[in-house]
């Protein structure tokens, strides 16, 4: 995964869904951050899933002891972004299957029709 800057900070165009395993995720996603120091304290605590840190609060980050401001507000920030990725991509995927059921549904009236 490259984290090359191209005039904004690495994260905000990193995409830790793709090519990496999926119990990795999360320590790529804090290393993109450059954050990987709180890899350890992420996975003894089971936050080593994207969804679980999509949803990470202030009070969670309290409980990490993860103290630092700078690096509280990094993490909330890129998190809020991956928990609107979340959504996004939710509504997509209901659309995609919405369109489908559609589809299928003309089909069968169509054959019932003729």
């Amino acid at each position: 995964v490259s984290t090359q800057s191209t005039g904004s900070a690495p994260h905000l165009n990193y995409d830790p869904y793709k090519q990496e395993p999926a119990g990795s995720a999360v320590l790529v996603w804090l290393k993109g951050l450059g954050l990987e120091e709180y890899s350890k304290v992420f996975t003894d605590y089971g936050y080593d899933d994207m969804g679980v840190v999509a949803d990470i609060s202030e009070q969670d980050l309290d409980f990490l002891k993860i103290k630092k401001p700078g690096h509280q507000k990094k993490i909330l920030l890129a998190a809020s972004k991956l928990a609107r990725r979340t959504i996004r991509e939710s509504v997509m995927m209901q659309a995609d299957e919405w369109s489908s059921l559609m589809l299928t549904l003309r089909s069968r009236d169509r054959g019932m029709n003729e």
